[in-house]
């Protein structure tokens, strides 16, 4: 499925990529109340100047699937983006995420590659897991009310980001690691805690709490 310069809106259903599908979008959107945008089975999503946005609903991503997006939003409120199974996740230039009210999820060795990106999570979490990866380059993390967890040989990886925490923190367990290269990171009314043999590293870095 192809879209250019057009939209598709949806009430109460799910838009659903499925077994090996593709779809790509260009200066287009997709918009869906009460209910989810589900991609699935090894599915290809390209995004170029474009959005997807779930009210009141979720993304998920799994089973190897691929989120690519240039100059593009990936917008939830009210709900979750969960990607799981090997999913992963590129995003070149310019592109956001945000999440209102839920959480982001890495888990299951799936895999974020960030470019000159922001990831926002309003009222929830960004929970890496399960040999999940998040690796970024100038890219800028802001969580509020919320965490970032890192559990089950985790990694969180940056170089020249910043990630801001507010009534938060960061929390490492199970073997996960965060490591930071020219960047900052900035916890208030939270604290970063590690446990169970989990590393913190940095270089050229500030950690502020």
């Amino acid at each position: 499925m192809i879209m250019e310069h057009s939209g598709c809106d949806g009430q109460n259903g799910t838009f659903s990529v499925n077994n090996n599908a593709l779809l790509i979008l260009q200066e287009s959107y997709i918009w869906v109340n009460g209910s989810n945008i589900a991609c699935t089975d090894s599915s290809l999503v390209n995004l170029f100047n474009s959005s997807i946005e779930a009210n009141t609903g979720s993304m998920f991503f799994n089973r190897s699937t691929v989120l690519y997006l240039d100059f593009s939003d990936a917008v939830v409120r009210q709900g979750s983006m969960r990607f799981t199974d090997q999913a992963v996740v590129i995003s070149d230039a310019d592109s956001v995420f945000y999440v209102d009210g839920g959480s982001i999820t890495a888990s299951q060795n799936s895999s974020f590659s960030l470019n000159r990106t922001e990831i926002s999570v309003d009222d929830g979490s960004i929970d890496v897991s399960d040999f999940g990866l998040i690796k970024a380059n100038n890219a800028t993390f802001y969580v509020s009310g919320g965490d970032l967890n890192l559990s089950q040989k985790a990694l969180f990886e940056i170089t020249d980001s910043s990630v801001f925490i507010s009534e938060g923190g960061i929390h490492l367990t199970e073997n996960s690691s965060f490591q930071e290269t020219g960047s900052e990171t900035d916890i208030t009314g939270g604290s970063l805690t590690l446990a169970h043999n989990t590393s913190l590293s940095t270089a050229d870095s500030v950690i502020s709490i």
